[in-house]
């Protein structure tokens, strides 16, 4: 690390992004919302808010504030990606629900989406309260199929954290954080620690705050915290307080000096972070302390090691009312005492409005994005300075306009970030711009390693994978182009790899710009029909050589080069010629003579088909494709014996320089070179020379891939200088669910999360089924189908296929290997109680998780009493 930056070994590197804020869908967006200068604020019309359920007596009354900060889409939710039937996600709490797939996207967004298993990755976050929407849920909870247990924790935001960690397989530390306003910041402060201690090597953080109300809008009351007209006016004269708004952020952490070494991209730095609680320092418990403000202030900036006039801005809290943003400035005047540099200040609450538990992460989101990109957006509202307000005390004015961030020579930039929660708990981070040494090393990333790079994309669904596709081409027509070797090391290492499958091959980013322009029309899609397709290596007995044959293999490949070097110098050794003149005549040291000829010689030809057939097995081997079988015939057999250990490379090569080996010439059916078949498809790996062209290996292996053969990409990219970059994340199906109640309306449950309806609900706009099933994909299991035959038998299925959301599951299936868990188990067994009148324990289907067994046991009548007893009360 820089010695320039002052690095001290506890800073911490933010690597993803991700967040949906009212009229934003992503960070992206956001930020140009806040570069315009833009109020996010939703103002309704009378007509919008009766069809919400406002009483139109209440749109008469003056008091009544028609405005809040709303998000878009918060109905909608990919439930069949993360493994949830439709019932489930129609009673889940919206929140927990769009944090799900904020969480993947940061993971993407981060390049780590397909390593959660291979990583200790740790959740910190926090939502906010969601009584009404457990009201609601208490209400359907007659007509539920779903174990009263397993339905209180859907429907309860304090397991958010819990439940995601469940269904991402993070198994750090996983923390519910809830300090009301402050909680994000909070629980960013908490991952921050956790990381320090090791407890994890990499961290998500952040919080969530969606309404479940449908009706909007609300009373202004003097001296409360929300604004008499629908604006946030933070420390103007004019403030009144804030307004409600919605929204969703993630961000992913690790150890700085991990994230430089592992080629992380980096937002920027987390120099510090700091968390007091006001105590009694203040005249009530919801009002807040300029003391406990200012030691919070103070112990980040002492434990960044810097001085206070080192800050270039502050994000305040900033809540415009009457209290709070006098007793902040007073604080944060107290905590810089003596600085003489001024310090821009705002808020992105006038932006936005107060996000409650999303609060403090949409403020730091904000700030690190204007470190990176050195500007500030401008605080809105701001006319005159509340009198109340000592500015004159310190070094702080409120910026007004889009303001350009100079660097310091001679230090990176800085930033603070506060958020204070009601009920005393403060939190303030200390924010420094990327190193530089990132910046420098993506230069480099230039035009190096192979001339084609490889970009595998997949999805769950064809169309998810085809939206992609759209996502970015407008991606690359709007944002800066990123390295092709970077987006490349991204896709292949940072992101899972699923069922549906493309790929582009681009020798620069012109080229998989007009590749995107074709749309995907032309695209070839492959779908995966089995986990392991098998993978079939044929090594025909005969002679494909021709003069520079794999040349772009022997340039760029490191692991076929190096096996070809080996070879060389062995044959050099016994023969005293270097065949790599012969084998390569266009190289400097080349032999430009009759080359082709020459080939055709058994001297030759023996031991170049030996070299170059055994170099692309091991070349195979090194990227992890493994041949489930090998055919082979003359060389191949030796190559094969030396693959598998029966023969050294050193003793074939000499028995092919000493005895010869007979070669096949002429025309012969089947492929004349070295090739694989997988899923009934062969490919050549080795071109003929009229194929051959440099991108033709790179194919190959993105066609293997496609159909279905597991690559080792971080084997693949070992010897490439790409890092991982921010690129579009995943393009989630818009499945709709209920988001919002209200009570008084008793609106009841929707037909297609009703057990009953669900399994034939259909759309005839040809969007996604409500409740549509998933597709069990048997690839990965020991037994065979077995259809249900009797009566017991098909009411069972029925149950199982509710309950687990995915068809055709068969008789001897075991639970728990299709997508069951204990708690998927309880709801199995209380509804099998229903279906038939009897109870079977729970602890023996555990034992016997697979509908054969129940449904013997219910034909025997040989039951138990159930100990599901225990789980009737209700917790919600």
């Amino acid at each position: 690390m820089s010695p320039d930056n002052g690095y001290n070994g506890l800073e911490i590197a933010i690597i993803g992004l991700s967040g949906r804020f009212p009229q934003s869908n992503d960070y992206r967006e956001y930020w140009q919302h806040l570069k315009e200068g833009k109020e996010l604020i939703t103002h309704y019309s009378d007509k919008e808010l009766i069809l919400s359920g406002v009483p139109e007596a209440h749109l008469q009354d003056v008091a009544y504030v028609k405005s809040m900060g709303s998000v878009g889409g918060k109905e909608y939710f990919d439930n069949r990606f993360f493994g949830y039937t439709a019932e489930e996600a129609s009673l889940m709490d919206p929140q927990i629900r769009v944090f799900h797939e904020h969480c993947w996207k940061a993971l993407e967004d981060a390049g780590y989406a397909g390593m959660t298993q291979h990583r200790k990755i740790g959740l910190f976050a926090g939502a906010s309260g969601s009584d009404l929407w457990k009201m609601n849920v208490y209400q359907q909870m007659e007509n539920a199929t779903i174990d009263p247990l397993y339905l209180g924790m859907l429907a309860s935001a304090n397991y958010l954290c819990t439940l995601v960690s469940y269904k991402l397989n993070l198994c750090g530390p996983v923390f519910f954080v809830d300090t009301a306003c402050s909680t994000s910041l909070v629980a960013i402060d908490t991952a921050c620690r956790s990381l320090l201690t090791r407890e994890c090597n990499m961290a998500l953080a952040g919080g969530v705050s969606l309404k479940s109300a449908r009706r909007k809008g609300y009373f202004y009351k003097e001296g409360m915290i929300r604004s008499n007209d629908g604006h946030c006016r933070s420390f103007d004269a004019a403030a009144s307080g804030t307004v409600s708004g919605e929204g969703v952020g993630v961000i992913v952490l690790k150890r700085l000096a991990d994230a430089i070494k592992d080629r992380d991209h980096i937002y920027g730095v987390i120099r510090s972070s700091f968390v007091n609680n006001d105590g009694r320092q203040r005249v009530g418990f919801t009002a807040p302390s300029v003391e406990g403000q200012a030691e919070c202030i103070l112990g980040a900036i002492k434990l960044a090691g810097i001085r206070s006039e080192e800050i270039s801005f502050v994000e305040a809290h900033g809540t415009a009312t009457r209290l709070g943003d006098p007793v902040e400035i007073a604080a944060l005047n107290k905590a810089f005492s003596g600085g003489t540099q001024p310090c821009a200040i705002g808020s992105v609450k006038t932006n936005i409005g107060h996000l409650d538990a999303a609060a403090g992460v949409a403020g730091l989101i904000k700030a690190v994005l204007s470190l990176k990109h050195r500007q500030l957006p401008a605080s809105l509202h701001f006319r005159q300075a509340n009198p109340e307000i000592n500015f004159a005390g310190g070094p702080f004015y409120v910026n007004t306009s889009l303001l350009e961030l100079q660097p310091h020579a001679e230090r990176p930039l800085r930033a603070g970030v506060s958020s204070f929660g009601m009920g005393g708990t403060n939190a303030h981070l200390i924010l420094e711009e990327a190193p530089q040494a990132g910046a420098a090393s993506l230069s480099t990333a230039m035009n190096t390693g192979r001339p084609y790079q490889l970009l595998p994309l997949s999805a769950k669904t064809k169309s998810s994978l085809l939206n992609y596709v759209k996502d970015l081409n407008r991606f690359l027509q709007k944002e800066p182009p990123a390295s092709l070797a970077d987006m490349a090391f991204t896709f292949q290492t940072g992101r899972e790899h699923f069922r549906h499958r493309a790929f582009f091959v681009c020798r620069n980013n012109d080229d998989l710009i007009n590749t995107l322009k074709n749309g995907e029309e032309d695209l070839p899609v492959y779908e995966l029909n089995e986990s392991d397709p098998g993978v079939s290596l044929l090594l025909p007995d005969r002679n494909y050589l021709y003069a520079n044959i794999c040349k772009e293999l022997y340039l760029y490949e490191r692991p076929f080069r190096e096996v070809m070097e080996e070879g060389f110098t062995m044959i050099e050794r016994i023969t005293g010629e270097d065949f790599r003149t012969i084998l390569y005549p266009d190289m400097p040291t080349g032999d430009t003579g009759n080359a082709d000829a020459r080939l055709g010689e058994m001297k030759y030809a023996g031991p170049l088909l030996l070299l170059t057939s055994y170099s692309m097995v091991r070349t195979l081997l090194a990227l992890g494709i493994k041949p489930s079988h090998i055919s082979t015939g003359g060389v191949g057999e030796l190559v094969t014996a030396c693959v598998e250990g029966r023969y050294s490379f050193q003793a074939a090569m000499e028995k092919v320089i000493t005895e010869g080996i007979p070669v096949a010439t002429g025309t012969q059916d089947g492929p004349e070179a070295p090739s694989i078949t997988v899923a009934e498809q062969t490919l050549q790996l080795i071109p003929t020379e009229m194929q051959q062209r440099e991108e033709y290996f790179t194919e190959c292996i993105g066609k293997l891939w496609a159909l279905g053969v597991n690559v080792d990409w971080m084997e693949y990219a070992r010897h490439e200088t790409g890092r991982r970059v921010s690129l579009p994340t995943y393009s989630f199906e818009k499945i709709e669910f209920p988001a919002e109640t209200d009570i008084s309306l008793n609106e009841p449950l929707p037909a297609s999360a009703n057990p009953q309806t669900s399994a034939s609900a259909a759309n005839e706009s040809g969007k996604l089924p409500h409740s549509g099933m998933g597709h069990l994909d048997r690839g990965k299991l020991s037994t065979p189908y077995a259809p249900a035959v009797t009566d017991t038998e098909k009411q069972l299925v029925a149950i199982a296929e509710q309950i687990l959301g995915i068809t055709p599951i068969g008789l001897n299936d075991n639970f728990f290997e299709i997508g069951g868990t204990s708690l998927k188990g309880m709801s199995f067994i209380r509804r099998s109680e229903r279906q038939f009148g009897k109870g079977l324990a729970l602890q023996e289907f555990f034992f016997n998780p697979t509908i054969r067994a129940v449904a013997e046991r219910i034909d025997r009548a040989a039951w138990f009493n159930s100990d599901l007893e225990t789980t009737n009360e209700i917790i919600i």
